[in-house]
């Protein structure tokens, strides 16, 4: 994922200073439409914290597969917002399939 398409730290204080409501799925929950100042490309964040997974190239292995997944899953041409997937505990032991079914779902809006 290119840099234009990460959140930055200030993007994420901004959301969090929003109640947004979070779509649950089986291995993520997503907040999607955050507002963030420059709204000129999608943006997208994977969040995997140590309580999810305590190694970090476990954490790191979510990470990769969530953001592959949202790259496929936004590819049609979804529309400009931020989107930031918190992973659960069951992301751990699915595989890039499942995840990929999971995401798609979430951003589809269909659970």
């Amino acid at each position: 994922m290119t840099q234009k398409n990460s959140l930055s730290r200030a993007d994420f204080a901004r959301i969090a200073g929003t109640k947004l409501k979070r779509e649950h799925g089986k291995f993520f929950a997503l907040v999607k439409g955050a507002p963030v100042a420059h709204m000129d490309v999608l943006r997208i964040a994977c969040v995997v914290s140590t309580k999810t997974a305590k190694r970090a190239v476990e954490r790191n292995l979510i990470k990769r597969r969530c953001k592959a997944a949202a790259r496929e899953a936004v590819a049609g041409g979804a529309e400009k917002n931020s989107y930031i997937f918190y992973a659960k505990p069951a992301a751990r032991m699915a595989s890039y399939e499942e995840i990929k079914k999971d995401i798609t779902s979430l951003l589809s809006g269909e659970q």
